[in-house]
This record gives C-alpha cells, structure tokens and sequence, in this order.
C-alpha cells in the first residue's frame, strides 16, 4: 500500500507545482515546494482528522482536555 501513498503524493505535487509553474532555478523549486508542503501539512482539512487542519484537531483535542470530567 506504500506504493500507493507515493504515487498519490507524486500526483498531487506534479499537479500543485511542477505543472503550475515555469520554472527559472532551483531555489525558486524549493521556495515553492516548501510553501506547498507547509500547505499540505498544516492548512489544509485532513481526512484522517475529521476533515479538520491539524491546528483545528488540537484545538478540539485540548479542549476536550481540558474538559472536567463527570462520573455518576
């Protein structure tokens, strides 16, 4: 299934990126590719997270946290 995960990944950054743009050097690459990764990392809705950012997640997580508990 790994196999799987990489292709996906392939696709969605040949998509993202190296199709979008027309690229001069390689600094201008990383300079995209970072901003795309902290993209796909962290602003964008996951569905492993219930559709939700990964800061969305925590914040819901830490409240629950931070919740009293009540047993009868």
């Amino acid at each position: 299934m790994q196999n799987g995960y990489i292709e996906r990944f392939n696709g969605l950054y040949r998509q993202a990126v190296l199709d979008a743009y027309l690229f001069f050097d390689l600094d201008q690459i990383r300079q995209l590719t970072s901003e795309w990764m902290e993209e796909y990392n962290l602003r964008r809705p996951h569905e492993a997270l219930g559709n939700l950012t990964p800061n969305e997640w925590r914040d819901k997580l830490l409240a629950v946290a931070d919740s009293p508990v009540i047993t009868v």
